[in-house]
């Protein structure tokens, strides 16, 4: 897997077009694992490259740092997950007071259709982006024909009548609840 931690280095490494992740990534728990699977099996299908786009630390930690979670996992154990699911590429940069500052649109147009030449985009149905987290998926999704993509929203994987997701996740080890 390439490992990129420049936005810089992206455009290189997506050359021909990528199918898409985009998410904290925290844990790479059984959801983000069936995210990123769908993305890689989708890539091969289409002659793709696959790209998990994450950060390094949480972006609360830089835009409310009172209210960032304790990560699950560390960037270098993140990146050595998401490396034994087969995707090409692990995109996790920094997010600092510039990448925050990106507007939803921008965000798209800049860096998911230009940088990134995404043709296949998944993410979760929460799924929020630009500053202040103004972009949903329904602005990915109405963007989508403009700027070349498709989009796959997967919903949240369920184990009995809870969605794995970090949070939850997080709250059960606080509560000592690690089966």
């Amino acid at each position: 897997m390439e490992l990129i931690r420049n936005l810089s280095q992206l455009p290189e490494a997506c050359r021909g077009g990528v199918c898409m992740c985009i998410g904290m990534f925290d844990g790479v728990h059984r959801g983000h694992q069936m995210l990123m699977n769908k993305a890689r099996v989708r890539a091969r299908e289409l002659g793709l490259r696959s790209l998990a786009f994450t950060f390094s630390e949480h972006p609360l930690s830089l835009l409310a740092p009172p209210y960032a979670p304790l990560l699950l996992s560390s960037p270098e154990e993140k990146a050595r997950l998401i490396e034994s699911l087969g995707i090409d590429v692990c995109s996790m940069i920094q997010f600092t007071p510039d990448f925050a500052g990106i507007a939803a649109p921008d965000f798209l147009q800049h860096i998911v259709a230009e940088t990134c030449q995404a043709r296949v985009i998944f993410c979760g149905p929460d799924f929020r982006f630009g500053t202040r987290g103004a972009g949903d998926v329904d602005l990915l999704a109405s963007k989508a024909e403009e700027l070349g993509y498709e989009v796959v929203v997967c919903e949240p994987l369920v184990e009995g009548d809870n969605p794995i997701k970090s949070t939850r996740i997080r709250q059960c080890l606080l509560e000592g609840k690690v089966e």
